[in-house]
């Protein structure tokens, strides 16, 4: 007899997801592949860090229904970070790092 929980067992499904950027939902998973300009495989950038310019992202689906994932669009340069997708997939949310600096500013008397 076949264990009843056997269907449930875990696997991998992708070989890797860039910056937390990917979405589950019920027909599939959408998620962010990084491909680096010259060098022609994924490229993971630290939370730290920031892609350079050769680096592109696109968007790419799993679909769960026939184990095949497929290009979606092509985010352009310096895609980074995480993304959302609305649960009927028809809206995705993602970011581009547009300037890779940083500015502090200090706020006096703030109530």
């Amino acid at each position: 007899m076949a264990d009843r929980h056997s269907r449930w067992q875990p696997r991998e499904v992708l070989d890797g997801v860039s910056e937390r950027a990917f979405a589950v939902l019920e027909r599939g998973i959408y998620y962010v592949e990084r491909q680096g300009g010259g060098r022609g495989g994924p490229v993971t950038v630290g939370i730290s860090g920031h892609p350079g310019t050769d680096v592109r992202g696109r968007l790419r689906f799993f679909d769960f229904a026939h184990a095949k994932s497929t290009i979606v669009a092509d985010l352009g340069d310096r895609v980074t970070l995480g993304i959302g997708v609305s649960p009927d997939g028809r809206t995705i949310l993602f970011t581009r790092m547009d300037n890779p600096s940083s500015d502090l500013m200090m706020i006096e008397n703030f109530r």
